[in-house]
């Protein structure tokens, strides 16, 4: 099975880069990871008021992008239609 990379960007740019990786199943496999992943790192900045993460790169093992996931990839619809009247 195939080994994927996820690594975590911030808002300002910085990039924790995933050096182990993961195996998955296939890339559908890692960018659902991926998804669940950025969902939790959102709950915990909220729940600490911290600058949450940007978004999940996702990475095969040949180096090769799969995907990128932001939070508007994982935020419920209803929450993000809420937020656009906020802003």
């Amino acid at each position: 099975m195939p080994r994927f990379y996820l690594d975590i960007e911030y808002g300002d740019g910085t990039r924790c880069q995933d050096l182990d990786g993961a195996v998955f199943f296939d890339a559908e496999a890692a960018k659902a990871e991926a998804r669940k992943s950025l969902q939790e790192l959102l709950a915990e900045a909220i729940i600490h008021d911290a600058d949450p993460a940007a978004k999940i790169l996702v990475w095969d093992e040949y180096g090769r992008p799969v995907a990128t996931i932001g939070s508007r990839d994982v935020l419920p619809a209803r929450l993000l239609a809420e937020l656009a009247h906020i802003s």
